[in-house]
């Protein structure tokens, strides 16, 4: 996509009615706008006159790999007391968090102690299925 020098805006033409924009009009914006609305099919390019001088950028960003953290192993060898519920509450966080491996997911609006409580009751009774299979 072609950015003028002088201004370093991109020429572009509204597809759409848009604020004070009326569909047909040409106006420049930046590049990262230009290529929101490219994206979005609100605006195409405009024709750069050719005695204007310009430098050219790319129509779009490829999105960067987004980097997944290693997944933590949750520890199955994790202790859970017998008095767990009755724990204070930041040492049940921690319980929970040595038990998924890491941090805790929050659902929804949950708290952090919410989520330990349901990992926490979660694992508990996973360890009992397994135990009674075990049998």
């Amino acid at each position: 996509m072609k950015v003028i020098k002088l201004t370093g805006l991109v020429p572009v033409k509204a597809l759409v009615r848009h604020k004070n924009m009326r569909s047909g009009q040409v106006f420049g914006v930046t590049p990262e706008q230009a290529r929101t609305g490219l994206a979005a099919k609100e605006v195409e390019l405009y024709p750069v006159p050719a005695d204007v001088e310009t430098f050219d950028v790319a129509d779009f960003i490829p999105a960067a790999p987004v980097e997944q953290p290693a997944a933590a192993e949750p520890a199955g060898d994790v202790e859970i007391p017998d008095d767990w519920e009755t724990m204070q509450w930041l040492k049940r966080v921690k319980l929970a968090q040595k038990i998924v491996g890491g941090e805790l997911t929050l659902e929804g609006d949950e708290k952090p102690l919410d989520a330990a409580m349901r990992i926490i009751g979660a694992e508990v009774q996973r360890r009992a299925a397994a135990e009674k299979q075990a049998e």
